[in-house]
């Protein structure tokens, strides 16, 4: 059977049917003043959402209407809905038939909640307590939020319909409460509670602080087993050790004595566990069944393994410490089987369960007999989308067939009604492997409105083009006007430089703006001189209509310049939260064996010193700003709210992905916790039926960096493989070989958990242009010899493993050789030099059509998405590869040489004669092997 692994935290599976044709839908009436609220996806093209309506307004009685985007480009019923006043109503909307229907509810279960501050005023459900005859809960106030200092209110429903006292009830910062609400008197106090938190600290845990609970905590030593029990503010510490390293203790510290015991946990927690060729041998739990008095688990045998037959060993612990029996228990294959242990004997029964076995056929698994397990398997299926469930003998046969083909399927069985169910297992992320990535610098693309131009300060804009460091006039408005330009290229994906409100001075140091749009001082808003909300929420469903993808940068690590311009001003909404000469209390906290201070947003260390090596020093490189800019603490928890609050904002209005700025400088925690937020929040709440496809700015990143390896593999998110860029870059200038970028293509298979995932490019607006390099840098002459290099190198991205991003102005073979001296080098077309105006949008240049054809081969080649990458012959200046999938076969053959003529066998393509994707050579194969005749600079394509 034809099975797909993809190299994913976790899979969501959503049942056929499930996908609403809206990604969205919002309420607008006068309930909500017409501003919309989100509706909740239910499935099946179901919204739903519950709403009290009041008198009306001035334009009438209660009434609303259901909004697509949000924005009245599309809305029912033509007519408002009407509803009656004073009354609570469950509001549904079909998606499909555009059906409306609003049900009244009667009263409300009778509950109190807490709303504040410390809870983000989310409705948290008091409990009844019914000794003191009050609603009562227990919080921790934190610092508060953009409203002012910690406070709450008790909210009767948890619908801000009834809420007390009137003026929020204030309380005291970072302490901890218990709050009781009288629904009689509605009187309420909040009791302060009083004793020091107490925290684990010691080289086991880095030197953080873990705080104890009840007292305990259980903590695995290193070679180090010094430690320290510490409250709040470290001003008591008291110290200890454990007898040996590299074991797990519990410790148990005595609030009243401080005594500290440390006792070592040598007994794992009883328990037995089934091992065996039908589960990899992996640890399966076994359930004690209290009336038998065994443990016990049901399995299929399968067909067994390399070892041999189907077998098993049952484990005590599920270490291997202890098992049995001593040869490993033998069954029958393809079979059921009750297996029950007895522990005291150490007896084992394996029991045939009796009933007919059911198996999958179908063309996805070549018409062979793949036995269900509990009536369920997992198939990938092809082009032919039919199957059957049968029986052992085939007497009994159940028909059926999938949607579509080319994805992957939980089939599932019911024995008793022989009812048969395909739910389609979806990746959680957006899965841009089958996507040509575009991007783009906002203001460098194409002007679409030069009413903006000036912004809120003329001064930042370069009327002129001049000054490189301002701003020249692009937009939100010119990329939408210039979607059927990248459309027709086939792009399917555009990645665009942060649209976040961006800082309005001048830095005079070099005259210049965040016209990058990495300069942000609210992101929580768009910059003025590309658009507006409204403009964003138009560039997505303009996207949408073409099928294509939002990725926008995300500047995690910084806000703006802290010494000079507006000083690290943070706003959210417009409302100004802190800079960094004023960010609050200085506090700290412990990373790499250090303290490190931090206020309520930014890190306050100083600056990256070059010198003394910081760039490459753990953590200083996390902890100092860079560059001068005001550098996010992301162990704040005012941080990582802010942050996260934004990029859901911008989720509201359609981003599909993200590409987060500079990522080997921000706590890798955080990334963790950013990247699995927001994948919540994209199904749980805005109903996506994927999640976010995340990747990540680390530079020099690639195979051979095992820093950057290791956040790709563990971070959720993926990373801009710079080393492919060099090697690409390499190979077309003649700097290094086809042998050495070949070899750099399986080295990356073996290091990235998931090197079909990772990004890959050849431009950006770190570095020079490719083109640059050649002309200015290298001194070629020849302009059609260079393109045909540059064609060779976007060629390679959109072939190669990883998903090609392609730097806006490739296509027109863009190039500059402005020269300017950095810290005593002279710099060729380096930042900003390769930040160009978009120079033309010409349709004939010979790499715009090759993208288009390359691009559609990408799209509907699942061996150029995720195949194996397999080299066929490989010299210097020649390069034959296949890309293979199952029956899914692309064959490339590159040469950047003289001339030349050769043959090449292995080969997993099937006989026939093939037409190059690109150019007009016919290669034909036979018994796997073909000759080709490639010219200089040229790429043949077969598929």
């Amino acid at each position: 059977m034809k099975r797909v692994s993809i190299l994913i935290t976790a899979f969501l599976v959503f049942t056929m049917g499930i996908y609403a044709d809206w990604n969205q839908a919002y309420l607008k009436g006068s309930a909500n003043s017409w501003q919309g609220t989100q509706m909740t996806y239910q499935g099946n093209h179901k919204w739903e959402l519950e709403v009290t309506f009041a008198n009306g307004d001035s334009g009438g009685g209660p009434r609303f209407k259901i909004d697509r985007y949000g924005d009245w480009a599309e809305s029912y019923p033509a007519q408002d809905y009407t509803v009656d006043a004073n009354k609570t109503y469950t509001i549904v909307f079909y998606d499909d038939t555009k059906a409306i229907t609003a049900t009244p509810k009667g009263n409300p279960v009778d509950a109190w909640y807490i709303r504040g501050s410390f809870n983000g005023w989310a409705a948290d459900a008091l409990t009844y307590n019914s000794t003191t005859g009050k609603w009562e809960t227990s919080i921790t106030t934190g610092a508060g939020d953009d409203g002012g200092g910690p406070r709450f209110k008790i909210d009767h429903y948890g619908d801000w319909t009834e809420n007390y006292p009137t003026a929020d009830y204030t309380l005291n910062a970072n302490s901890d409460y218990l709050v009781a609400f009288d629904a009689g008197t509605k009187a309420i106090t909040a009791t302060e509670q009083v004793g020091p938190s107490w925290y684990f600290k010691g080289a086991a845990n880095n030197f953080e602080k873990d705080i104890l609970t009840n007292g305990e905590i259980t903590v695995t030593f290193g070679a180090d087993v010094a430690f320290s029990i510490v409250n709040d503010d470290e001003s008591e510490t008291y110290a200890s050790s454990v007898p040996a390293g590299d074991k797990k203790y519990k410790i148990t510290f005595n609030e009243t004595t401080k005594a500290i015991t440390a006792t070592e946990q040598t007994t794992p927690e009883d328990g037995w566990f089934i091992r065996g060729s039908f589960n990899g041998w992996a640890a399966d739990a076994l359930t004690y069944n209290s009336t038998t008095g065994k443990w016990e688990t049901s399995i299929t045998t399968g067909a067994g393994d390399d070892g041999g037959g189907p077998r098993f060993k049952i484990d005590h612990y599920g270490d291997w410490t202890e098992n049995y029996p001593t040869a490993d228990y033998s069954l029958n294959a393809n079979t059921n089987y009750l297996v029950a242990f007895d522990a005291g004997t150490k007896t084992i029964t394996a029991a045939e369960q009796v009933g007919p076995s059911w198996y999958f056929k179908g063309a996805a698994n070549n018409f062979g007999k793949d036995i269900l397990t509990n009536g369920e398997i997992t198939v990938t299926f092809g082009a032919d989308v039919a199957f059957s469930i049968v029986n052992d003998d085939e007497s009994e046969t159940y028909a059926s067939s999938v949607p579509a083909g080319d994805k992957e399927y939980k089939i599932i069985f019911n024995e008793t009604t022989k009812e048969i169910t395909a739910t389609e297992i979806v990746p959680p992320v957006v899965d841009m492997r089958g996507r040509t990535i575009y991007f783009l610098m906002t203001d460098r693309f194409s002007d679409g409105d030069p009413s903006n131009n000036n912004g809120n300060n003329p001064a930042q804009y370069s009327a002129d083009k001049s000054n490189w460091r301002k701003y020249f006039g692009g937009d939100i408005q010119g990329l939408i006007n210039k979607l059927d330009y990248l459309k027709n290229m086939g792009i399917t994906a555009v990645w665009v430089t942060p649209l976040v409100d961006n800082t309005d001075g001048v830095d005079e140091t070099y005259d210049q703006v965040g016209y990058h749009g990495y300069w942000a001082k609210d992101f929580y808003e768009v910059d003025e001189h590309l658009g507006d909300w409204a403009l964003v929420k138009e560039l997505d469903k303009q996207m949408e209509k073409r099928g294509m993808k939002l990725v926008l940068d995300f500047a995690l690590n910084h806000s703006n310049p802290a010494y000079t311009d507006e000083y690290g001003a943070l706003y959210k909404d417009g409302v100004k939260l802190t800079d960094h000469p004023n960010d609050g209390p200085t506090r700290y906290f412990d990373m790499g064996g250090k303290q490190w201070a931090y206020g309520n947003y930014y890190h306050h260390n100083g600056g990256i010193d070059a010198a003394a090596g910081d760039w490459d020093i753990y953590p200083n490189y996390i902890v100092k700003d860079m560059y001068g800019l005001a550098d996010f603490c992301h162990k704040s928890q005012l941080t990582k709210n802010y942050l996260i609050g934004a990029a859901e904002k911008w989720m509201d209005a359609g981003v599909d992905a993200f590409r987060l700025d500079a990522v080997k400088h921000i706590d890798g925690d955080f990334i963790k916790e950013f990247t699995t937020t927001l994948n919540d929040y994209a199904i749980n709440t805005l109903h996506r039926t994927q999640g976010v496809y995340f990747f990540g700015e680390w530079y020099d990143a690639g195979a051979g960096n095992s820093a950057s390896i290791n956040f790709a593999n563990s971070s959720g998110s993926a990373v801009l493989d710079f080393q492919m860029k060099y090697k690409i870059e390499g190979a077309i200038a003649d700097d290094s070989t086809m042998k050495d970028l070949s070899n750099y293509v399986k080295q990356r298979a073996n290091e990235f958990n998931s090197p079909d995932w990772q990004p890959t490019f050849m431009d950006n607006h770190d570095a020079r242009r490719t083109a640059t390099y050649l002309k200015y840098v290298k001194g070629w002459n020849d302009e059609n010899y260079m393109k045909q290099r540059i064609d060779l190198g976007i060629e390679l991205l959109e072939v190669l493993p990883g998903i090609p991003v392609v730097y806006y102005g490739t296509e027109q073979y863009t190039s500059n050789g402005n020269q300017e001296v950095v810290f005593g080098q002279v710099k060729t077309g380096e930042d900003p030099w390769n930040r160009e105006m978009m120079p033309s949008f010409d349709t004939t240049t010979p790499l715009y059509g090759e993208l288009g054809k390359l691009s559609n081969l990408r799209a509907n080649s699942s061996a150029v998405q995720k195949g194996a990458y397999n080299e066929k012959w490989v010299n210097d200046d020649v390069l034959v590869f296949e890309r293979v999938d199952g029956n899914d076969v692309v064959t490339v053959a590159v040469n950047r040489g003289a001339h030349t003529t050769l043959s090449v066998s292995g080969l997993a393509k099937s006989n026939g004669t093939y037409q190059s994707i690109l150019g007009s050579d016919s290669v034909s194969v036979s018994n796997g092997s073909a000759t080709f005749d490639l010219s200089t600079n040229e790429m043949v394509v077969l598929h």
